[in-house]
């Protein structure tokens, strides 16, 4: 499991480049570049209320190596922050083994397919039954 800061509330403008994105989050932190190991753009959305200045805004998570970051900065008043812990579920791959039966799965809608690439990816080689209409 791996604690990040999450960060909200990063605004560019549209001529502005992504990436100084990064120098925005040492700024917001005010940390020094060595000390952000990597961030990660979780949202990007648009803010057009004012014609004249559309922004984008953006949420990031960012892995810094001091966790003991005191939130309550100065800067940190306009923007969003939290820890967020972020649970990475690897698939186990399953050996292979001739003289076991290969999983059915009935129903080709959201967890059908989900199911099946699951266990595909772990090696299980599914059947994936689906008793609607053909499509052309």
């Amino acid at each position: 499991m791996q604690t990040y800061l999450r960060l909200e509330e990063i605004k560019l403008t549209l001529s502005d480049d992504e990436k100084i994105i990064s120098d925005k989050i040492q700024k917001i932190l005010g940390l020094k570049k060595e000390d952000i190991i990597n961030y990660n753009i979780v949202k990007k959305s648009i803010d057009s209320r004012d014609k004249g200045n559309i922004l984008f805004i953006y949420s990031v998570d960012v892995d810094i190596k001091n966790k003991n970051i005191n939130l309550t900065k100065p800067n940190m008043f306009k923007h969003k922050a939290k820890w967020i812990e972020q649970f990475v579920y690897e698939i186990p791959v399953v050996p292979k083994d001739p003289n076991k039966k290969r999983p059915v799965i009935v129903g080709t809608g959201p967890a059908g397919l989900f199911a099946g690439l699951a266990l595909a990816q772990a090696g299980l080689n599914p059947i994936i039954i689906e008793r609607g209409k053909a499509l052309e």
